[in-house]
């Protein structure tokens, strides 16, 4: 529907050359460029997503052992790249199912389950900054929401990011609930926002 080349976004640069056109407000909110760590941490839950989710008994094996262990989510969601919003929602029920993913891999993949219990912290506050990308989506979302609006929200999520940064360096972690859980092991620095 918003397509640059052959779509409506496509037909309104021809009528109108000069507009502004942007395809989601948030994403410009969305850290692309993340540290090498929070790179590499993003990027081993994902293959422990998909090494789940590959294969249906992998995905059978570990929806029993969810049930086993009296889980609140019987199943892992599958990320996407192409979705941003997926990776929060990934990012959360992965570190709600934490226990049980490392206990999954003990026995198939031992190697990445060690990896994941040195990255548990980074799990964490991915989960809990992607929450926050989510929030800000639903109040950019209805019928009643206006540019007007939608920069104000932005342009609020944008200063309480900034707040948050020294906070983090800090260790003041009062924004994010999951993160003073784990004590003294959150290796996060303000740079990491």
């Amino acid at each position: 529907m918003t397509g640059h080349y052959n779509r409506f976004v496509a037909y309104l640069k021809k009528s109108v050359p000069n507009i502004f056109t942007i395809h989601c407000v948030i994403q410009q909110l969305v850290p692309k460029n993340l540290s090498g760590q929070l790179h590499n941490s993003l990027h081993t839950v994902i293959t422990a997503v998909n090494k789940i989710k590959a294969h249906a008994l992998n995905d059978q094996l570990f929806q029993e052992l969810c049930i086993e262990n009296d889980e609140d989510f019987e199943h892992s969601v599958i990320h996407t790249e192409v979705r941003w919003l997926s990776k929060g929602n990934c990012l959360t029920r992965f570190y709600n199912l934490f226990d049980s993913v490392v206990e999954f891999f003990e026995d198939r993949n031992v190697l990445l389950g060690n990896e994941l219990k040195e990255i548990n912290h980074d799990i964490a506050y991915f989960s809990e900054i992607f929450a926050k990308f989510d929030d800000i989506n639903v109040q950019l979302q209805g019928n009643d929401t206006t540019l007007n609006k939608a920069k104000s929200v932005v342009s609020a999520s944008i200063t309480k990011l900034t707040l948050f940064k020294p906070n983090v360096g800090r260790r003041e972690l009062c924004k994010f609930p999951t993160l003073p859980e784990l004590g003294h092991t959150v290796g996060l620095q303000g740079d990491d926002l």
